[in-house]
């Protein structure tokens, strides 16, 4: 399994750092996305609809990186 850790702030200001399936990025037809452009859009739906939730917070992303 491929991982990206990604970099955020809680509204508190408390570091959150969380390690996630590269899969997160891929399309129906299991393509990565590449691109960080459009990388953007999708790890932001994975923080409103997991990260938030589980840190029962808004996360701001700070940065990610691919492992």
């Amino acid at each position: 399994m491929q991982t990206i850790v990604i970099n955020m702030e809680t509204e508190q200001g408390k570091l959150v750092a969380r390690e996630i399936d590269i899969s997160n990025f891929a399309y129906g037809d299991g393509q990565i996305e590449t691109n960080p452009e459009k990388q953007f859009p999708m790890l932001h739906n994975w923080m409103r609809t997991r990260g938030d939730s589980q840190h029962n917070t808004t996360l701001q992303l700070i940065n990610w990186y691919t492992k």
